[in-house]
Protein backbone atom coordinates (compact mmCIF):
# COMPACT_ATOMS: atom_id res chain seq x y z
CA UNK A 1 0.00 0.00 0.00
CA UNK A 2 1.75 2.85 -1.27
CA UNK A 3 0.83 6.51 -1.85
CA UNK A 4 2.32 10.23 -2.35
CA UNK A 5 2.53 12.17 1.10
CA UNK A 6 -0.51 14.30 0.29
CA UNK A 7 -2.70 11.19 -1.34
CA UNK A 8 -3.23 12.65 -4.48
CA UNK A 9 -1.53 9.88 -5.92
CA UNK A 10 -2.59 5.99 -4.58
CA UNK A 11 -3.63 2.98 -5.57
CA UNK A 12 -7.14 3.57 -6.24
CA UNK A 13 -6.13 6.64 -8.48
CA UNK A 14 -4.10 4.06 -10.30
CA UNK A 15 -6.59 1.60 -10.64
CA UNK A 16 -9.04 4.26 -12.46
CA UNK A 17 -6.01 5.12 -14.98
CA UNK A 18 -5.43 1.42 -15.97
CA UNK A 19 -8.81 0.69 -16.41
CA UNK A 20 -9.16 4.22 -18.63
CA UNK A 21 -6.24 3.43 -20.32
CA UNK A 22 -7.52 -0.04 -21.24
CA UNK A 23 -10.85 1.43 -22.31
CA UNK A 24 -9.54 3.64 -24.28
CA UNK A 25 -7.22 1.08 -26.20
CA UNK A 26 -10.37 -1.03 -26.84
CA UNK A 27 -11.72 1.83 -28.73
CA UNK A 28 -7.83 2.19 -31.01
CA UNK A 29 -8.63 2.32 -34.38
CA UNK A 30 -8.05 -1.55 -36.06
CA UNK A 31 -7.33 -2.70 -38.70
CA UNK A 32 -7.26 -6.60 -39.06
CA UNK A 33 -9.23 -8.89 -36.75
CA UNK A 34 -5.66 -9.48 -36.16
CA UNK A 35 -5.42 -6.50 -34.52
CA UNK A 36 -8.03 -6.68 -32.20
CA UNK A 37 -7.38 -7.98 -28.62
CA UNK A 38 -11.04 -7.02 -26.96
CA UNK A 39 -11.08 -7.56 -23.11
CA UNK A 40 -14.91 -9.28 -23.00
CA UNK A 41 -14.79 -8.65 -19.32
CA UNK A 42 -13.63 -5.37 -19.17
CA UNK A 43 -16.61 -4.36 -21.54
CA UNK A 44 -19.31 -6.06 -18.69
CA UNK A 45 -17.76 -2.76 -16.60
CA UNK A 46 -18.53 0.10 -18.93
CA UNK A 47 -21.04 1.21 -21.58
CA UNK A 48 -19.72 3.20 -24.50
CA UNK A 49 -22.63 4.91 -27.38
CA UNK A 50 -21.04 6.72 -29.84
CA UNK A 51 -22.25 8.65 -33.02
CA UNK A 52 -18.94 9.77 -34.62
CA UNK A 53 -20.54 9.99 -37.86
CA UNK A 54 -17.06 9.18 -39.83
CA UNK A 55 -16.19 5.89 -39.13
CA UNK A 56 -12.36 5.19 -37.86
CA UNK A 57 -10.83 3.46 -40.75
CA UNK A 58 -6.63 3.52 -42.19
CA UNK A 59 -8.01 5.94 -44.77
CA UNK A 60 -9.72 8.25 -41.89
CA UNK A 61 -6.98 7.80 -39.42
CA UNK A 62 -5.45 11.21 -39.24
CA UNK A 63 -8.75 13.10 -38.92
CA UNK A 64 -8.96 10.88 -35.15
CA UNK A 65 -5.45 10.93 -34.41
CA UNK A 66 -4.47 14.69 -34.93
CA UNK A 67 -5.63 15.89 -30.94
CA UNK A 68 -3.20 19.00 -29.75
CA UNK A 69 -2.06 19.06 -26.41
CA UNK A 70 -4.13 20.89 -24.19
CA UNK A 71 -3.82 22.42 -20.45
CA UNK A 72 -7.30 21.49 -19.21
CA UNK A 73 -8.35 21.52 -15.82
CA UNK A 74 -9.92 18.41 -14.53
CA UNK A 75 -10.98 18.93 -11.23
CA UNK A 76 -14.77 19.32 -12.47
CA UNK A 77 -16.66 17.62 -9.29
CA UNK A 78 -16.78 20.24 -6.82
CA UNK A 79 -18.47 19.20 -3.45
CA UNK A 80 -17.91 20.58 0.14
CA UNK A 81 -17.21 16.63 1.29
CA UNK A 82 -14.61 16.60 -0.87
CA UNK A 83 -11.77 17.89 2.04
CA UNK A 84 -8.61 16.27 1.63
CA UNK A 85 -6.39 15.97 -2.25
CA UNK A 86 -7.45 12.03 -2.10
CA UNK A 87 -10.96 12.88 -2.34
CA UNK A 88 -10.75 15.55 -4.66
CA UNK A 89 -8.21 13.68 -6.69
CA UNK A 90 -10.15 10.28 -6.53
CA UNK A 91 -13.89 11.25 -7.88
CA UNK A 92 -12.18 13.25 -10.33
CA UNK A 93 -9.54 11.14 -11.82
CA UNK A 94 -12.18 10.16 -14.72
CA UNK A 95 -12.92 13.02 -15.97
CA UNK A 96 -9.09 12.22 -19.07
CA UNK A 97 -11.01 9.65 -20.17
CA UNK A 98 -14.61 11.20 -20.87
CA UNK A 99 -12.32 13.74 -22.67
CA UNK A 100 -10.04 12.17 -24.69
CA UNK A 101 -12.34 9.95 -26.03
CA UNK A 102 -14.76 12.68 -27.01
CA UNK A 103 -11.87 15.42 -28.69
CA UNK A 104 -10.55 11.98 -30.31
CA UNK A 105 -13.88 11.29 -32.11
CA UNK A 106 -13.89 14.65 -33.75
CA UNK A 107 -16.18 15.86 -30.25
CA UNK A 108 -19.53 14.14 -31.79
CA UNK A 109 -22.40 13.13 -29.39
CA UNK A 110 -21.15 10.44 -27.02
CA UNK A 111 -22.73 8.76 -23.81
CA UNK A 112 -20.71 6.67 -21.41
CA UNK A 113 -21.02 4.89 -18.32
CA UNK A 114 -18.20 3.67 -16.08
CA UNK A 115 -18.69 1.30 -13.10
CA UNK A 116 -16.34 -0.04 -10.52
CA UNK A 117 -16.63 -2.74 -8.42
CA UNK A 118 -14.68 -4.41 -5.86
CA UNK A 119 -15.20 -8.08 -6.33
CA UNK A 120 -14.59 -7.52 -10.27
CA UNK A 121 -11.80 -4.91 -9.92
CA UNK A 122 -9.90 -7.15 -7.49
CA UNK A 123 -10.55 -10.57 -9.65
CA UNK A 124 -9.17 -8.49 -12.25
CA UNK A 125 -6.11 -6.37 -11.02
CA UNK A 126 -5.47 -8.16 -7.37
CA UNK A 127 -4.55 -6.57 -4.95
CA UNK A 128 -1.51 -4.13 -6.13
CA UNK A 129 -4.35 -2.48 -7.71
CA UNK A 130 -7.56 -2.90 -5.90
CA UNK A 131 -8.64 -4.34 -2.72
CA UNK A 132 -9.81 -1.72 -0.81
CA UNK A 133 -13.55 -1.02 -0.78
CA UNK A 134 -13.73 1.68 -3.72
CA UNK A 135 -17.03 1.66 -5.30
CA UNK A 136 -18.08 4.15 -8.07
CA UNK A 137 -20.47 4.70 -10.83
CA UNK A 138 -20.17 7.10 -13.70
CA UNK A 139 -22.09 8.39 -16.29
CA UNK A 140 -21.35 11.30 -19.05
CA UNK A 141 -22.75 12.18 -21.54
CA UNK A 142 -22.37 15.38 -24.51
CA UNK A 143 -23.90 16.21 -27.82
CA UNK A 144 -22.12 17.89 -30.60
CA UNK A 145 -22.09 21.37 -29.33
CA UNK A 146 -19.85 20.42 -26.38
CA UNK A 147 -23.07 20.48 -23.52
CA UNK A 148 -22.43 17.82 -21.02
CA UNK A 149 -24.05 16.05 -18.05
CA UNK A 150 -22.83 13.79 -15.46
CA UNK A 151 -23.42 12.28 -12.51
CA UNK A 152 -21.49 10.35 -10.20
CA UNK A 153 -22.00 7.64 -7.48
CA UNK A 154 -18.64 7.26 -5.54
CA UNK A 155 -18.19 5.21 -1.97
CA UNK A 156 -14.88 4.44 -0.80
CA UNK A 157 -14.51 3.17 2.66
CA UNK A 158 -11.12 3.21 4.06
CA UNK A 159 -9.67 0.33 6.24
CA UNK A 160 -8.80 1.03 9.77
CA UNK A 161 -5.29 -0.16 9.81
CA UNK A 162 -2.57 2.02 10.97
CA UNK A 163 -0.10 0.83 9.27
CA UNK A 164 -1.47 1.63 6.02
CA UNK A 165 -1.34 4.92 3.66
CA UNK A 166 -4.54 5.83 5.21
CA UNK A 167 -2.71 7.15 8.46
CA UNK A 168 -0.24 10.02 8.88
CA UNK A 169 2.39 9.30 11.57
CA UNK A 170 3.30 12.62 11.79
CA UNK A 171 0.25 13.88 13.15
CA UNK A 172 -0.54 10.59 15.22
CA UNK A 173 -4.36 10.36 13.54
CA UNK A 174 -6.44 8.75 11.40
CA UNK A 175 -7.50 11.27 8.72
CA UNK A 176 -11.26 10.66 7.38
CA UNK A 177 -10.96 9.27 3.89
CA UNK A 178 -14.31 7.97 3.42
CA UNK A 179 -16.00 9.17 0.53
CA UNK A 180 -19.82 8.95 0.26
CA UNK A 181 -20.36 11.33 -2.86
CA UNK A 182 -23.87 11.56 -4.95
CA UNK A 183 -23.15 14.05 -8.00
CA UNK A 184 -24.72 15.26 -10.97
CA UNK A 185 -23.64 18.19 -13.17
CA UNK A 186 -23.23 20.05 -16.08
CA UNK A 187 -21.37 22.27 -18.32
CA UNK A 188 -19.99 22.84 -21.96
CA UNK A 189 -16.73 21.75 -23.55
CA UNK A 190 -14.96 23.42 -26.37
Amino acid sequence: NWATMDHSNTKIHRLIRVKSFNILTEHMPVYSRFDQDHNRRLTQTYDFDLDCGTPVTKETLDEFTDIPYEDFDYNIIQDPSLNTPFKQTVVNEIWALFRTLWRSRKKRTMKMAVRFEPKWDYNTHGSGLSGDDFTANYEFEINDSGEWTASARVVFNAPENPYGPWYIPDEGEIVDYDIDLDWQGSGRWD
